[in-house]
């Protein structure tokens, strides 16, 4: 009996999370699917992966808990203490986020660098810290996120 209860309960324990596509997990403090390919990449690369392969973007952070988050839960699920953010420097020199959320908070480190245009999240300060997009000695870990699917609830 134990042994056909514990069958009937796989596929439960092996199904994708309901909120996310099957190849992202559920992140419930960041309200966000998310997904580690376990790969080091250049910005653009990553970038891409991210958005023409996973249907999803380069992580975007809009206040300090949901950075202070970032650099914990990542640092401890991929072992890594730099990941590409999808913060990208415009030629009008503003930054934007690639998922196109506002650009409404920042936590760069303080440098004279004038070049880089785009950035990744370094967990040991939690700063942000610059780089060249299109830099292809630069190889960091990435993490693909998007947003939760949409539940449809019944009246």
């Amino acid at each position: 009996m134990k042994s056909l209860l514990g069958l009937l309960l796989i596929p439960f324990l092996l199904a994708a999370d309901p909120k996310c596509s099957p190849t992202y997990t559920y992140q419930a403090d960041l309200k966000i699917c998310w997904r580690w390919l376990k790969a080091y990449a250049p910005w653009s690369w990553a970038k891409d992966d991210c958005s023409q392969e996973l249907s999803g973007n380069l992580p975007s952070i809009h206040s300090g808990y949901e950075n202070a988050l970032y650099a914990q839960i990542f640092a401890n699920i991929t072992g890594d203490t730099r990941w590409w953010l999808g913060a990208q420097k415009g030629a009008d020199g503003q930054w934007k986020w690639t998922d196109g959320t506002p650009f409404d908070f920042q936590r760069f480190a303080q440098t004279n660098d004038t070049q880089s245009d785009c950035a990744y999240l370094d967990a040991k300060d939690q700063q942000w810290k610059l780089e060249l997009c299109k830099q292809q000695s630069q190889w960091f870990s990435f993490v693909c996120v998007k947003l939760p699917i949409p539940s449809i609830s019944q009246p």
